[in-house]
């Protein structure tokens, strides 16, 4: 959390319970918290595949896994990050690759 700006956008897309917009790093935190509540702790990014660096932004492109209520979860997603003056973490942004997969996994 030490490394989100107080100001962070965290945006999760989708059509799912846990799809949005979080400011802030209260909400950011209670967002994540959710997750691995639902989850029950088994979402884990299980291979970082590659890293796009620029000069403002980083991309991440993993491999995650993750259940709940007896189904399974596995794909890739891509976390695009952005940062402010301080180096802090303002902006983020993940992308599912198979956003339907994902959307079925998470329900309402």
């Amino acid at each position: 959390m030490a490394l989100l700006s107080d100001h962070i956008s965290y945006r999760s897309n989708g059509n799912h319970a846990l799809a949005g917009t979080f400011t802030g790093r209260d909400e950011v935190a209670a967002h994540l918290r959710e997750l691995f509540e639902r989850t029950r702790g088994t979402f884990e990014a299980a291979k970082f595949e590659d890293w796009l660096v620029g000069e403002h932004h980083v991309a991440a492109v993993t491999t995650i896994h993750a259940q709940q209520h007896g189904r399974r979860y596995s794909g890739r997603q891509v976390t695009v990050l952005g940062f402010d003056t301080d180096d802090r973490i303002d902006r983020a942004t993940v992308f599912f690759e198979d956003q339907g997969a994902m959307d079925r996994f998470m329900g309402s």
